[in-house]
């Protein structure tokens, strides 16, 4: 008996389902790299965000910090699920180098130590995060009304997929502008980061939840004070692009060295932003360095560097370190050349120290003390006349 048209419909589009279905369960889960934010490296404004400054030649900074992060990878479906990794536990290994005083290269490393979240991201417990190397180039230095600087930076493939630490190659371009005052300081970055588009809607049927794309701008205020602990403000906000919701994240942090040590620590919450931003992220870790943090510019009892303060007065002695022969000690007031700023232990160049010569503007001899020699009358030569020929 043949079977009727309506049977014969419904067995294939039953046939489809079913063969739709399992053409879906056996597609891979989706990975990507869920990160969106790094720990700056050389840190030259805040721990996220740069000032437009770049390490000097040779000045180097090395950390590594624990971080956490709550909803690192947020369903905009709250019915689907709330977080597809709902915490998230690792080290964030950074090093920075100033090859120059205007060009910088820096690297991080994020390795995830423990992570939970959705049996359907078959989701390892561990593993390592994309590595970033980066390289940032000074334009104007911080003598100028604002420092600023251009970077680049790599995301490299190399993180594991079941840990949702690699999405393929990545690629980050930011600007950042800054100046430093007396006290406090501020910087603004402005970036863009490209990465592979990933959609998550096989796991949460929600359009909505792709990663992929997206442009930044961030900002920063923190103190800058030069001993004890510093305090700091920093803000991001996210605009995706092909998906995804906009995003803010902020920290509050703070920075204490001792030393060539550093410690720090620093949390926030997150708002919006699905699925990549968290509902919160911390930091908590310590540095090596040997620069000391950015410095207040040219205020004298503060550190900082001659050549970029010539209107100072480091030595204290009145003449300008911009014309001062030696500006790191001070002239003795004597009379004698004392416009160069230079001391002279020994003006009249007779071997015999002016603390010593009791003639100190006479060339002399030891032996008189650093005075002239004297005739039998007791004269200087020179200077002798015979009172008998008088």
């Amino acid at each position: 008996m043949l079977a009727s048209p309506r049977r014969s419909l419904c067995l294939v589009s039953l046939c489809s389902s079913l063969t739709a279905a399992t053409a879906l369960a056996q597609q891979p889960a989706p990975t990507a790299d869920i990160e969106q934010v790094w720990l700056d490296p050389a840190a030259r404004g805040s721990l996220w965000v740069g000032n437009g400054q770049t390490l000097r030649a040779l000045d180097f900074r090395v950390g590594a910090s624990l971080f956490f992060s709550g909803g690192a990878l947020r369903s905009a479906n709250a019915q689907t699920s709330q977080a597809l990794v709902a915490n998230r536990l690792g080290v964030q290994v950074v090093a920075a180098l100033g090859l120059s005083d205007w060009l910088e290269l820096s690297a991080n490393v994020p390795v995830i130590i423990y992570q939970d979240g959705s049996s359907a991201l078959g989701l390892g417990t561990a593993g390592m995060g994309n590595p970033w190397v980066n390289g940032k180039v000074a334009i104007l230095d911080d003598t100028r009304p604002v420092a600023l600087a251009v970077g680049l930076g790599l995301g490299l493939p190399l993180g594991t997929a079941v840990a949702q630490g690699n999405g393929g190659l990545e690629v980050a371009t930011r600007v950042q502008v800054g100046k430093v005052f007396s006290s406090f300081q501020w910087g603004a970055e402005l970036g863009f980061l490209y990465r592979p588009t990933v959609d998550f809607i096989s796991v949460t049927g929600q359009m909505d939840d792709r990663v992929g794309s997206q442009l930044w701008l961030a900002g920063a205020l923190s103190t800058a004070n030069t001993s004890g602990p510093r305090g700091e403000l920093s803000l991001r906000t996210f605009v995706p692009i092909g998906g995804g919701a906009p995003g803010v994240e902020g920290q509050v942090g703070v920075r204490w060295t001792v030393g060539n040590v550093e410690l720090f620590g620093s949390a926030g919450p997150g708002f919006c932003g699905s699925p990549t931003t968290p509902w919160v992220r911390a930091y908590f870790g310590a540095a090596f360095a040997n620069t000391p943090l950015t410095q207040p510019p040219c205020v004298e009892g503060r550190d900082y560097r001659l050549e970029e303060c010539p209107d100072l007065d480091k030595d204290g002695d009145g003449v300008r370190n911009g014309v001062d022969a030696e500006p790191l000690v001070a002239e003795d007031k004597d009379g004698f050349a004392d416009e160069d700023g230079a001391p002279d232990p020994d003006n009249d160049a007779d071997a015999m120290p002016d603390a010593q010569d009791a003639c100190p503007d006479k060339a002399g001899i030891a032996q008189d003390k650093g005075c002239p020699p004297k005739d039998s009358d007791g004269a200087a030569l020179g200077e002798y006349e015979d009172n008998a020929t008088r």
